[in-house]
């Protein structure tokens, strides 16, 4: 079977978009672990994944879209990194600012658009920009 330049030239793209995520991933994870050596804490982590049962419409039948689809949260033991992270996604950017202001944390954030946000110190250890 013999494919055409255009089938070639796309599944040519999706392997190669595959790829750069794929080290994109790698690269994120050596950031964290670094950012875990350096701090000598715990890392929990939530994403979107856990809330797709529980996202909530609005009474125009409307999907809400959130803010923040995962959260790394660094804290000095386990249970708080692991409420806070979840806290996080499911309270969004709002959340995320206010627990931020309480609790002597770093986090790392993606947004549903794709971007990074890291706290200071995640930022600092880790080289990631804010």
């Amino acid at each position: 079977m013999r494919l055409s330049i255009r089938t070639r030239i796309t599944l040519g793209s999706v392997v190669v978009a595959a790829l750069l995520l794929l080290v994109a991933l790698v690269i994120v994870r050596a950031q964290v672990a670094l950012v875990l050596t350096e701090a000598d804490a715990s890392l929990a982590s939530s994403d979107l994944t856990s809330f797709v049962q529980d996202i909530s419409a609005d009474p125009d039948g409307e999907v809400e879209t959130p803010d923040i689809v995962q959260a790394s949260v660094i804290a000095d033991d386990i249970v708080t990194a692991d409420v806070l992270a979840t806290a996080i996604v499911a309270g969004g950017l709002d959340a995320l600012d206010d627990l931020l202001s309480r609790w002597p944390v770093d986090a790392l954030v993606v947004g549903r658009d794709g971007s990074l946000r890291a706290t200071p110190g995640f930022a600092s250890a880790a080289g990631v920009g804010r």
